[in-house]
């Protein structure tokens, strides 16, 4: 089993605020950076936001694809008591349509998020390297907002999608596990 890394490299849709423009670079590190970020802002209201982002094509992989994953680094800053509804959703963009992961609730410490999906969500088949070239992907952040004093934002710092493919070692004796990886 191997995993091949895509960072960000474009944007296609950018709703959230971002600390640099063009988004994608607040998000494409690979290194952890909290010092820029793409976020929801709750002070003035609640918001649902939605950033998707291009990704380089894979170079010279051929093998079975296991699963597609996103991945994200992010967090909420809460103002007052409000720490309510404020999540992330990890999404990938197929054909002009948005297929989104279930909601995660954001701890006020940064913290990696993830949705796999072991088949394409727009066929139900196998992914195929032609579905990795062409896919998009981000993430839409909510926040939450009740008054001035009482607010909650969603922040972003780093995104990145996971191609898990080769052969499984699901199943395999544990020395032939070994062996294989060694």
């Amino acid at each position: 089993m191997s995993v091949l890394i895509l960072r960000p490299n474009s944007a296609s849709v950018t709703a959230q605020t971002a600390t640099s423009v063009p988004n994608y670079t607040c998000v494409d590190e690979e290194t952890l950076n909290e010092a820029d970020h793409c976020y929801a802002p709750g002070s003035g209201s609640s918001l649902t936001l939605l950033d998707v982002y291009g990704f380089p094509d894979h170079s010279t992989e051929t093998e079975t694809i296991n699963s597609v994953s996103i991945k994200a680094y992010c967090k909420k800053i809460v103002t007052g008591t409000n720490a309510n509804n404020v999540t992330i959703r990890p999404a990938v963009r197929i054909g002009g349509t948005d297929y989104y992961g279930a909601a995660q609730n954001l701890t006020t410490s940064t913290a990696l998020y993830t949705k796999s999906w072991t088949t394409n969500p727009a066929t139900t088949e196998a992914w195929s390297w032609t579905n990795v070239d062409n896919l998009l992907a981000g993430d839409e952040l909510t926040s939450n907002y009740i008054n001035k004093n009482n607010y909650a934002s969603s922040y972003c710092y780093q995104l990145w999608v996971e191609v898990d493919y080769g052969a499984s070692s699901v199943g395999l004796p544990v020395f032939m596990f070994h062996y294989m990886n060694h």
